[in-house]
């Protein structure tokens, strides 16, 4: 981040994972046999050129065919009539994919012709549960899941938002249930959606991670969130709108903009940029975790002390550093005196589900970065909030501190452990919940 305005981290690996999750069975509507075909002394695919592959290709195979169009690379897809290709199929006992084979083989064997397949369906990518690693597979998952986990005493209160400051949301039915009205500090109106213009859709893969609620489930599946605009196209924002969203989201006045009906307890701030943490920024900070909230953020993925990264150096915040699934130091993250604790961020390279699996518009993305790991501690703050109602920011700093993970790799390239410190340890859910109910359990006002 060499910029003086405000970046989202780089996050590499942004192979989405697009699945769809169906109320009911839907039909899907029959489609035409296709061919893709290539001719050797054809270049370019002027209507002509068309005209002369398609003539020969029908000739070749007896078959017509009714529609040429280019892809690219000097190849075009062409259609045939679904009706032959049944009768072809019904005469010949053969499966229709297996006669469109046959007929693609047939094409090729011509000398003019380069190549020729089928043009093969290609389905959406599937993934089961432990695709969330992160979750619960040690050494470096947080602990959520299992008989002595999280969850057994909360997947959080309802009544509990966590803000998250970002490029906005797009639709997800796996976020639908938990949004309340954000707002957008870019075009200042509540049209906080995110385009996904050169964002990856940033924002809503760390909603996901907060608080996804369908066929993925976040970190705390029954809290709120708050998207609040604060990045837009291309991942950009000014410290002017970031400092009136923190405002806004703690319930703080700002002028001109509506007052929010839902101010938030836990802050989210996946994003940073170069220098130190200015007076207006510190100022912010100050006035919203004296009302008891708590802003978690991102200590920055270019590999790096986060003494040069703002607002994770700021005072007041707790800043959150990247370890990869066996608990290390993820490569890119940034490390050092700032940095008060780690949770998985992972790394897509070269295996990408080692990254960590959220939403993106209509679908899911395995990304990495320190922007993935924030929102595991924003979540998982998010459920001490829903245990003890007394929380603050202090004690869930104290609290994630000292339950955390010791990492598993003390020594070695990439450790977490000295000169490039992730700071306490990995956060553990199970262990911080419990430890915040104890406190809850023993208040005078419980």
């Amino acid at each position: 981040m060499k910029k003086s305005y405000l970046l989202v981290g780089v996050l590499t690996g942004l192979l989405a994972l697009y699945t769809t999750v169906f109320a009911e069975p839907k039909v899907v509507p029959s489609e035409p046999y296709r061919i893709i075909v290539k001719g050797k002394h054809l270049h370019g695919f002027a209507f002509t050129q068309k005209k002369i592959l398609q003539q020969k290709i029908s000739g070749l195979t007896s078959t017509e065919f009714i529609h040429g169009r280019e892809i690219g690379g000097g190849a075009a897809v062409f259609t045939i009539k679904k009706q032959k290709i049944n009768l072809m199929s019904a005469k010949q006992l053969k499966s229709p994919d297996e006669i469109v084979n046959d007929i693609a083989k047939k094409i090729a064997q011509d000398p003019d012709i380069e190549y020729a397949v089928p043009d093969r369906k290609v389905k959406m990518l599937e993934f089961d549960h432990q695709s969330q690693w992160d979750e619960f597979a040690p050494p470096a998952g947080v602990s959520l899941e299992g008989p002595d986990g999280a969850w057994e005493i909360t997947q959080g209160d309802p009544n509990i938002v966590v803000a998250v400051l970002d490029t906005g949301i797009a639709h997800h039915e796996d976020l639908e249930k938990n949004i309340v009205p954000g707002f957008s500090f870019v075009n200042y109106d509540e049209d906080n959606t995110d385009h996904g213009l050169e964002t990856g859709y940033h924002g809503t893969h760390v909603a996901g991670t907060i608080a996804a609620n369908g066929k993925i489930l976040g970190m705390a599946p029954h809290v709120k969130i708050q998207p609040i605009q604060v990045l837009g196209d291309y991942g950009t924002g000014r410290m002017s709108g970031i400092i009136s969203g923190i405002y806004w989201a703690a319930g703080i006045d700002v002028p001109g903009v509506p007052p929010n009906p839902t101010p938030a307890k836990v802050i989210n701030m996946s994003l940073g940029g170069d220098g130190n943490c200015d007076w207006p920024t510190r100022d912010a900070i100050r006035q919203v975790t004296e009302q008891g909230v708590t802003v978690v953020v991102a200590a920055g993925n270019e590999d790096n002390d986060a003494y040069f990264s703002s607002p994770a150096n700021c005072s007041g915040v707790i800043t959150v550093a990247a370890t990869n699934r066996e608990g290390k130091r993820s490569y890119y993250s940034n490390y050092g005196k700032f940095v008060d604790i780690a949770a998985p961020g992972g790394e897509t390279h070269p295996d990408e589900t080692s990254g960590i699996l959220s939403t993106v518009k209509d679908g899911y993305a395995y990304y990495q970065g320190t922007s993935m790991a924030t929102p595991h501690v924003a979540g998982i703050i998010a459920l001490l909030y829903s245990v003890d109602t007394l929380m603050t920011s202090e004690n869930a700093l104290k609290i994630i501190k000292n339950t955390a993970t010791a990492f598993p790799h003390p020594y070695g390239f990439y450790s977490c452990v000295g000169r490039y410190s992730c700071g306490q340890g990995i956060i553990n859910a199970s262990k911080a919940v419990e430890e915040a109910n104890k406190v809850h359990a023993l208040s005078p006002l419980s």
